[in-house]
């Protein structure tokens, strides 16, 4: 029962998404959403077997000027390197509505085009890799698998209007893992729209090239939503939270339990938290919806951040009582899902502070750049706890 009334303490302190943003916003959501219905149905019509109720829409903004030269097919400037889209259902079919951005439209918008351009390298490193569309914090690097993959070519240099006619922006296509296989490349119309159907997102790479103007873009997908979600988050963290005592012989919590326990720690920190303050305050300040489902995932993050030290100590405890328990089965099975848990996490936590160090987060303005959360008073660097666990899983 207290468990109950706490759950609905919860819901009734968040705000409703019809509160928490302006009326404009919501009005251009709702034609979002329109464009979005719009896009299954046709998707439908061309590929009935396929997947096509889309979950997701994102929305992105390409100023011409951030691009790197496509480095297989001579293709010119890119803006958004060879990739798949990842984390998608599979056969799940992919709407791309693009929009060419006036000038006015660009020169209205709250930053300068260099500082869009630092943005949006910084928030998406992935328009300068060749492996996938998720965020890599790692050096970009055309794929090392392929025997004839070379790095990525140095960013172009900027374009003059007055000597060069107007470009369209373009899309490429291409075999997945293949630079012998020549590839597709589609000029895009203000307004066009295009789809990759059924298994295309799977068995090929796309690209887009820019154009001669800003660009704005939606991307209709299906995304995996099976404990994805913000609300399936919430729920596992409750239950793993719920589960009394630290670690003892006999009990009830077993290795498989503490490896999904570090495994949701983990994202928690790295996919929700992290991924959202290094947007920035604005960015933060702008989503009334989001910033307090964050704070909420702050306090339970805090809480899993005391349970891994209690964890620790235990085993620790375990050990001085009996040295002889180093040997015991049931001792090391928990303490390498402890181990293998705080290595991953110390691994994520070295990739994100190279991220906050990046040149381009300094072009941008103070309100703009990352704010490093979450933060407790506990050690941020887990060195120390590895090497304690190593030292008897020896």
């Amino acid at each position: 029962a207290d468990g109950a009334a706490t759950k609905s303490r919860v819901a009734a302190d968040l705000p409703a998404f019809e509160t928490a943003y302006p009326a404009a916003v919501r009005a251009a959501l709702a034609e979002l959403h329109t464009l979005d219905r719009t896009l299954q149905e046709r998707a439908q019509r061309l590929c009935p077997h396929g997947i096509h109720d889309f979950n997701v829409v994102l929305v992105n903004f390409m100023p011409a000027e951030c691009t790197v030269v496509e480095p297989y097919y001579h293709m010119g400037a890119m803006a958004v390197g060879w990739h798949h889209d990842q984390d998608l259902c599979p056969a799940s079919t992919i709407a791309v509505c693009s929009l060419e951005a006036p000038d006015a439209v660009v020169q209205a918008l709250p930053l300068q085009i260099d500082e869009l351009s630092a943005l949006r390298v910084v928030q998406h490193p992935w328009m300068l890799a060749d492996n996938n569309d998720t965020a890599d914090p790692a050096p970009a690097v055309a794929p090392a698998a392929h025997p004839k993959a070379k790095a990525v070519a140095p960013s172009m240099p900027p374009r003059d209007p007055e000597q060069q006619p107007p470009q369209p922006w373009k899309v490429g296509l291409k075999v997945a893992w293949d630079v012998e296989t020549p590839a597709l490349c589609c000029p895009l119309q203000d307004g066009d729209v295009y789809f990759m159907l059924d298994k295309c997102n799977m068995t090929c790479q796309h690209c887009v090239l820019a154009g001669s103007t800003a660009r704005f873009s939606t991307t209709h997908r299906k995304a995996l939503s099976e404990g994805s979600t913000w609300q399936s988050l919430l729920q596992h963290c409750n239950a793993v939270l719920s589960k009394a005592g630290p670690i003892r012989l006999g009990s009830t919590v077993s290795a498989a339990d503490l490896q999904a326990q570090h495994a949701l720690h983990t994202t928690v920190e790295s996919s929700w938290i992290r991924q959202f303050w290094a947007q920035g305050r604005v960015h933060a300040q702008a989503h009334g919806y989001w910033r307090p489902r964050i704070q909420l995932l702050e306090r339970l993050w805090v809480e899993l951040e005391k349970k891994t030290f209690e964890d620790v100590a235990a085993l620790q405890n375990l050990v001085a009582e009996n040295p002889e328990r180093k040997s015991d089965p049931e001792v090391r099975e928990l303490g390498l899902a402890v181990w293998r848990g705080l290595q991953q996490r110390q691994e994520d936590r070295r990739h994100w502070q190279e991220r906050y160090q990046l040149r381009e987060y300094h072009c941008l303005p103070p309100e703009h750049r990352p704010v490093i959360k979450p933060q407790s008073t506990l050690p941020q660097d887990l060195q120390l706890l590895l090497q304690q666990l190593e030292g008897w899983l020896r």
